[in-house]
C-alpha cells in the first residue's frame, strides 16, 4: 500500500481561476519528494489540500488508505506539517510549546518521553527551556519540525524547510530530514536545486496548475541536470512546448480517428456531415487555443474530398438520386361572394315590403273598441 496517494486533484478559486488542474501522485513509505515548481505554480495549494486544510472541488487524498475527507480525524494522526511560517508561539519555552502541541494533537503516546525523542532527533535538547523568540533561525525551524513529528506521523509535509537558513543550518536540516526519512514519507519543498539533488528521491513538478514532471531524481534530471529540466518545464518556453506537444499528440490522435472511422462517416449524407461539422463550429467557440486546432482538424477531417468521394461512390452503386420534394402548395381558401348594389337595394325592398306586410296584419288583429255584437 503506498503511503500517500494524490488522485485527480482540481481546485478553482472565483470565476476561471483554476489553480490545480488533475493533479494525481503517489509516494511509498521511505520516499522523499522534491515538489518543485515557480512561485503560483500551485504547491502551496496541493500542500493545503493533502493537510485537509482546503477542500479540492474534486479528487481524492489517501494515506495509508485513509480518505483525508471522509475520515479527517483518523488521517489527520498520520499527517505532520510545517508551514513556511512555523506556528511558533515567542513567549514559549521549546519545552511548553512542545507540551502545548502534545495536547492540541490528543497524542496517547507517554508524553515525556516522547517529546523527549522527539527533541533529540532535530537536535534541540540544549535549548529546551529557552524562549522561543531569543532562538536563531536554525533552531527556531527546528522546532517547527520538531512540532510535525509530535504523534509520530508516517508523512511528513515540509513547506520550504529551508527558506532564510545559513548554508551551516541548511547542512543540518538537511541531514534532519535524510534521518526522518528512514521510517517516514517526506514531502519537500523547495526552489533550492542543491538540496534537491542532495535528498531527494522522487520529484514532482508542477506548473500553472499541472503536473509537467513526475519520476524519480534520476529519470526527472537525466544527464541534463534538475535545474536545466526545471527550467525548460516551467516558464514560457515550458508552456509552449507543451501545447505543441499537446497539439502534436491530438493531431495524431486525430489521424488516427480518421483511418478507424473513415468508413463510418462515409455512411452519412452530405446533409448530416454539414450538420456534424456546425456543431463543432459552435462547440469551437468555448474551447482554448489548442482545443480550437483540434477542433479544427476535426472539420478537415470530415470535410476532407476522399470522404465526399466515398459518398458519391456509394450513391452511384446504390443507384440513389437525390431528389428534392417540394412541399405541395396548400389550398387556398374560395373567395367569398361580393354582394353587389343592386342586390343590397333588392335586398332593401325585400325587407321593407316584408315589415309592412307584418305591420298590416298586426293592425288588422287589433280588437274593436266598442266591442262584437
Amino acid at each position: 500500500m503506498n503511503t500517500l496517494e494524490v488522485k485527480g486533484i482540481n481546485k478553482q478559486f472565483g470565476k476561471g481561476n483554476k489553480v490545480l488542474s488533475d493533479v494525481s501522485f503517489t509516494l511509498e513509505k521511505g520516499e522523499i519528494l522534491a515538489f518543485l515548481g515557480p512561485n503560483g505554480a500551485g504547491k502551496s495549494t496541493t500542500m493545503n489540500i493533502i493537510t485537509g486544510y482546503i477542500f479540492p472541488d474534486s479528487g481524492e487524498v489517501l494515506v495509508e488508505g485513509i480518505d483525508v475527507f471522509k475520515e479527517p480525524y483518523k488521517a489527520h494522526k498520520l499527517i505532520g506539517y510545517l508551514p513556511e511560517q512555523p506556528p511558533l508561539y515567542n513567549g514559549m519555552t521549546v519545552w511548553e510549546y512542545l507540551k502545548f502541541v502534545y495536547q492540541l494533537k490528543k497524542s496517547s503516546l507517554p508524553r515525556n518521553q516522547h517529546l523527549t525523542e522527539v527533541m533529540e532527533l532535530v537536535n534541540i535538547t540544549d535549548v529546551k527551556n529557552k524562549l522561543i523568540k531569543n532562538l536563531s533561525k536554525g533552531y527556531r525551524q527546528r522546532v517547527g519540525i520538531a512540532q510535525a513529528l509530535i504523534g509520530n506521523p508516517l508523512l511528513l509535509i515540509l513547506d520550504e524547510p529551508t527558506v532564510g537558513l545559513d548554508p551551516r543550518q541548511i547542512v543540518e536540516v538537511r541531514e534532519c530530514i535524510a534521518e526522518l526519512a528512514k521510517d517516514r514519507t517526506i514531502i519537500l519543498s523547495s526552489h533550492i536545486m542543491q538540496e534537491v539533488e542532495a535528498i531527494a528521491t522522487k520529484v514532482v513538478v508542477i506548473d500553472q496548475g499541472v503536473i509537467v514532471a513526475d519520476g524519480t531524481l534520476a529519470e526527472v534530471a537525466g544527464n541534463k541536470g534538475l535545474e536545466d529540466v526545471f527550467l525548460g518545464l516551467t516558464g514560457a518556453d515550458g508552456v509552449a512546448a507543451r501545447m505543441k506537444e499537446k497539439a502534436e499528440q491530438e493531431a495524431k490522435q486525430a489521424k488516427e480517428a480518421k483511418a478507424t472511422d473513415e468508413a463510418d462517416i462515409s455512411n452519412l449524407t452530405e446533409e448530416e456531415i454539414e450538420q456534424m461539422v456546425q456543431k463543432l463550429l459552435k462547440k469551437k467557440a468555448t474551447f482554448g487555443e489548442a482545443d480550437k486546432e483540434f477542433i479544427d482538424e476535426m472539420i478537415d477531417i470530415i470535410s476532407e474530398d476522399d470522404v465526399s468521394e466515398a459518398i458519391s461512390k456509394k450513391k452511384e452503386k446504390a443507384g440513389a438520386k437525390k431528389v428534392e420534394e417540394k412541399p405541395k402548395p396548400k389550398p387556398k381558401p374560395k373567395p367569398r361572394a361580393k354582394t353587389t348594389d343592386k342586390a343590397k337595394a333588392s335586398n332593401g325592398s325585400k325587407t321593407s315590403k316584408t315589415s309592412k306586410t307584418d305591420g298590416a296584419k298586426k293592425s288588422s288583429k287589433k280588437p274593436n273598441k266598442g266591442g262584437e255584437k
